[in-house]
């Protein structure tokens, strides 16, 4: 699966579930915010989509996201696994949910109601690989 099969509006919900991972402790960084960037100029460089994160609620977040298919949602605990570690000033290494104590909480909330498989994420390490550069 690759960005093109993601709707408009999929890939804005996927961000602002980051978004929302990303602020759970003290707000966006400008570490957090750089790479929400990076991140967006890497899935779609022709639409401003994180702009676009300020023009849906949170409950029509929850919905787009819960209303994917279980293969477009496979994507996603890793993006939040990501956007986790670079929170912490950590851009690549091997990280789980448990490595985070407030990610962890917000992540527990959105995959329950986005209905997004993260048992493997919990306690099992993933090596993580962000945007460093465009």
């Amino acid at each position: 699966m690759t960005w093109d099969d993601y709707s408009e509006k999929e890939l804005v919900a996927i961000l602002k579930s980051m978004i929302f991972v990303m602020a759970t402790d003290n707000g966006l960084s400008d570490r957090a915010k750089n790479y929400l960037n990076r991140k967006a100029v890497l899935i779609d460089c022709t639409v401003p989509l994180l702009k676009k994160t300020t023009e849906i609620s949170p409950l029509e977040t929850v919905e787009i996201i819960r209303n994917m298919s279980f293969d477009k949602k496979d994507i996603i605990p890793y993006l939040w696994i990501e956007s986790a570690a670079i929170n912490h000033g950590r851009t690549y290494g091997k990280y789980c949910f448990d490595d985070f104590e407030y990610e962890k909480e917000a992540v527990l909330v959105l995959s329950e109601r986005c209905n997004v498989d993260i048992s493997n994420y919990l306690s099992n390490r993933h090596e993580i690989h962000p945007p460093l550069t465009l």
